[in-house]
């Protein structure tokens, strides 16, 4: 009940050099980074950074698989008689 959202989309270029725009969010972020986390916590977080993490991490070691997933797949490898290779993720 009583929600309201804003959304709006900005043409940076109108505003300023788009390169010019990146850098000054680079180290804008990297201040953020460098700030002490709060007490409890390892760091500062802020929007975007876990999930461009994650990519990062699944561009270089590839989207992990559910257990149900490789056991439904070692299982119908199984029936089928299909050898499990590393092509398969590591999950033979």
């Amino acid at each position: 009940q009583h929600q309201n959202h804003f959304v709006a989309a900005y043409s940076i270029e109108a505003f300023t050099d788009l390169n010019k725009f990146k850098e000054m969010m680079d180290e804008y972020l990297q201040i953020l980074e460098d700030l002490p986390p709060v007490k409890g916590q390892k760091r500062v977080l802020y929007a975007g950074l876990m999930e461009d993490e994650t990519t990062k991490e699944r561009m270089e070691k590839g989207i992990p698989l559910h257990p149900e997933v490789t056991n439904w797949f070692k299982d119908i490898c199984s029936e089928l008689s299909i050898e499990i290779n590393d092509s398969l993720g590591g999950i033979g």
